[in-house]
């Protein structure tokens, strides 16, 4: 198995690689970018950010004066933008990373382009019709930029389409429009698979796993709840051919991706898959499953199991891998060619003088029980989901079997939390897939156990959320898990964050003071996160803080993005006279001190960065700039600011499936975006429009920054030799 960042921190944290090696080595087979890497990362984020918020621009503008533009305005100003982007497209040539670009921002603006054809000329054209032409026009331009981004457009549209034609249907299209549909995302998949098995070695950017996961998980993600729900109603005569179409999928895919394309999340997606099956199953026809208890037990029971044929599954895979019996693909082969061997992570470390001059090769074999991240992301949801039965399991004991009411309640779920927190760290130190599951599962029940019985103890209610914290706390202390540690952090800073939101509200309004305090609270968090991500290399050394700051901060910064989520509700409360909603408006003031702080914690990891790296002054002023006005962005766009710190901390830990779910918050954001109450259309135009073009221009003067040298080693003052 190549190196990988995992392997490398376990071999600093035995005391084989130092803090400089260990950087080094990061930066050498690419998870940790060096200067070159952070200069194409930037140009490309900000060009596909600003093409992105142009674009939107435009749809808002359009929006806001539908009634009083002409209709030939409109067409003017829509088709301007896309001639401008395809004319960029071609001067800057259409499979190049500018090109790529425009060809994005083009292929937007033809969606309103095709709205505003529509409206006009009364063409009676649905939603389906709509996304489908949508779809083929932004095909051949998918076609000529070469670049998974535009081809995930495309999906995306045609799965829309589908989708908003299903809904019309009764019965959401069953039988024979789910069916269309599942044939339809197999015939994606299919195509893609092929396209990077015979091509993926000349195009390179076929063989990014991305996008096939992303497939196959919406393919098997909504083909499971159609067979539950064949299990909850009546036999139903088409079940069957949804039946045999699902053991076809998991069939052709347990015998590609094991032996032509090796990819252990296609079978992980399948196995939890089937668990979700069973665990219907058995709750559907048999009374005893479904007591909760018995429900945790096999859901953890089935979880542990689907890891341990996973694991069992990835050690026959890489020992196939190492003796040469697998035939791979392109796609494969492109992959592996991008990946730098062991003996030349040895060389280079050795090249630099972080590695004594013949040293032995490094731990080379990958460890068999290493769980890859998308299965300990299944596993904790399966956790959490058990966590959630074995509560409701505690409290209805309590509460019948030992008759227990009235204050004594909150005293025996504080007890039995702590009996839970401790069985689950035991529990948790166990070795097999079980022991690992169960001890989440409590862990996690025993902490909510906890938060829940200290809130109702407390008085005054006012630090009810303090209380609940300390629960979390104690669940993050004695976790044993990643998963455990991670969740409990979330919950931790949540509820401290909550807490201090609560000191200084009245009703819907919200206290000065209090926005100058959660200013500084959000400030000391973001500030926190980039001091941690940048001192990775001395604390991971150590195992132990390891296990504790890696989840620590995954939890805070997951806690950062639920509230700037609540943040973006909470502008649109005082719209609504449900009184459960306002009470989140003063979460709309707290959003605007989160932006300002996210945008304080990109200056603080820019300044920090390139004090590591051979930058000129002027560049170095000129990134702080560019930081600065992040800054500003996020008092008008509170969401903008959190995701491009999100992207930078992704960036620096290199970490793909964080930035993945980034990247779809700031979807689901400027979506929501377009919804919100709080400004009109013309703001919000404005508003988009001002940061694509900022966004824009920085990431075109980025391209104009000299090349710096290639990135070797921080010396010991931190500055890169």
């Amino acid at each position: 198995m190549p190196p990988t960042g995992a392997a490398l921190r376990r071999l600093a944290g035995q005391g084989k690689l130092g803090p400089d090696a260990l950087e080094a080595a990061l930066i050498f087979i690419g998870v940790r970018p060096g200067a070159r890497e952070w200069r194409a990362f930037w140009q490309q984020a900000l060009l596909v950010g600003g093409a992105v918020c142009l674009a939107c621009a435009v749809i808002f503008f359009v929006a806001w004066n539908w009634a009083d533009l002409h209709h030939f305005a409109k067409f003017a100003l829509i088709e301007g933008c896309l001639a401008a982007c395809l004319a960029a497209a071609i001067l800057k040539g259409p499979d190049s990373r500018a090109g790529a670009v425009c060809l994005l921002g083009g292929g937007i603006v033809m969606g309103p382009l095709l709205a505003v054809y529509g409206q006009t000329y009364m063409t009676g054209a649905g939603l389906e019709e709509f996304f489908r032409a949508w779809t083929l026009l932004l095909l051949p331009l998918a076609l000529a930029g070469q670049k998974t981004i535009l081809f995930f457009l495309v999906w995306l549209l045609d799965y829309l389409g589908i989708v908003s034609h299903l809904a019309g249907l009764p019965d959401f299209g069953l039988p024979t429009g789910q069916l269309y549909f599942q044939f339809r995302q197999c015939a994606w998949l299919l195509a893609w698979e092929a396209a990077a098995h015979f091509w993926g070695m000349s195009r390179p950017w076929l063989a990014e796993r991305w996008f096939p996961r992303l497939i196959f998980f919406m393919l098997v993600g909504s083909l499971t709840p159609i067979l539950v729900s064949f299990m909850l109603g009546s036999p139903r005569p088409e079940s069957f051919e949804f039946y045999c179409l699902y053991l076809a999928i998991m069939f052709c895919a347990w015998l590609y991706y094991s032996r032509i394309c090796p990819d252990l999340f296609m079978p992980a997606c399948g196995l939890f898959s089937l668990s979700a099956l069973l665990v219907a199953n058995f709750v559907i026809g048999h009374d005893f499953f479904r007591e909760p208890l018995a429900t945790a037990l096999l859901i953890i029971i089935l979880s542990a199991g689907a890891g341990a044929i996973l694991l069992w599954w990835r050690r026959k895979m890489v020992k196939k891998a190492a003796a040469g019996a697998v035939e791979t693909g392109a796609a494969p082969r492109a992959r592996e060619q991008l990946r730098p061997s062991w003996e030349a992570v040895r060389d280079h470390l050795g090249g630099l003088g972080l590695l004594p001059a013949g040293a032995p090769l490094l731990d080379g074999e990958a460890r068999e029980d290493e769980i890859p991240w998308f299965v300990t992301l299944f596993q904790g949801m399966a956790g959490w989901l058990a966590s959630l039965l074995l509560l409701f399991f505690l409290g209805d004991f309590l509460r019948r079997g030992l008759d227990i009411s009235g204050s004594g309640t909150e005293t025996a779920l504080l007890v039995a939390g702590w009996a839970m927190l401790v069985l689950g760290a035991v529990a948790g130190r166990g070795k097999n897939q079980f022991a690992c599951q169960f001890g989440l599962a409590a862990s996690l029940a025993g902490a909510a156990s906890i938060g829940i019985a200290l809130a109702e103890i407390v008085e005054p209610s006012a630090i009810t959320p303090f209380a609940a914290a300390l629960g979390a706390g104690a669940g993050f202390a004695l976790g044993r898990t990643f998963s455990c540690r991670m969740l409990a952090s979330l919950f931790f800073f949540a509820c401290l964050t909550g807490g201090i939101l609560w000191q200084y509200r009245d009703g819907s309004e919200f206290y000065p003071a209090g926005a100058v305090l959660m200013g500084c609270w959000w400030t000391v968090l973001c500030l926190g996160i980039a001091h941690g991500r940048l001192r990775e290399s001395r604390w991971s050394l150590s195992p132990v803080r390891a296990s504790f700051i890696a989840p620590g901060l995954y939890g805070l910064y997951a806690a950062i993005l639920l509230f700037a989520i609540f943040a973006a509700v909470g502008e649109n409360a005082s719209g609504f006279a449900v009184k459960e909603i306002a009470f989140l408006f003063p979460l709309s003031v707290s959003g605007k001190t989160l932006g300002l702080a996210a945008g304080l914690g990109i200056i603080f990891f820019v300044f920090r960065l390139t004090g590591r790296f051979r930058v000129r002054p002027i560049i170095r002023a000129g990134c702080l700039a560019a930081a600065c006005l992040a800054t500003a962005f996020g008092w008008f766009l509170p969401w903008l600011s959190p995701g491009l710190f999100g992207l930078t901390l992704c960036r620096q830990a290199g970490d793909r499936p964080l930035a993945g779910l980034t990247w779809l918050f700031l979807f689901c954001q400027i979506a929501y975006y377009y919804y919100s109450l709080s400004e009109s259309l013309l703001y919000k135009s404005l508003h988009l429009a001002g940061c694509g073009a900022v966004l824009l221009s920085l990431g075109l003067l980025m391209a104009k920054i000299p090349e710096t040298p290639p990135s070797l080693h921080p010396g010991p003052e931190g500055r890169h030799a």
